[in-house]
C-alpha cells in the first residue's frame, strides 16, 4: 500500500509488468490447446471449462481502468 500526500488515506498500488497484456493472448491460446488436447487423452481430466472462463475475463482484469471503474462501483454500492 501507499499513503495519499493530500488525505493521508491508504491507497492499493497495482502494477502490470510491461507488455503483459500481449503476452497473455498467446498464454491463454497455449494454454487452451494443452487442455483441449489433455482432454482427448484422458477421460478424466476435465478442465475446459477454467478456459472457458479465463479466456473472456483475463483481458477485463488486465485493462486497469476497466478495474478502476468496476472498483469505484463496488465501493458505491458498499455506501
Amino acid at each position: 500500500t501507499a499513503k495519499c500526500k493530500e488525505t493521508g488515506r491508504n491507497l492499493a498500488i497495482k502494477v502490470q509488468h510491461k507488455g503483459l497484456r500481449e503476452t497473455s493472448k498467446g498464454d491463454l491460446f497455449a494454454m487452451g490447446t494443452v487442455v483441449s488436447v489433455a482432454e482427448r487423452m484422458f477421460d478424466d481430466f476435465n478442465f475446459g471449462w477454467i478456459c472457458e472462463e479465463l479466456t473472456p475475463q483475463l483481458p477485463k482484469e488486465l485493462d486497469f481502468n476497466n478495474e478502476g471503474k468496476n472498483a469505484e462501483a463496488a465501493a458505491a454500492h458498499l455506501r
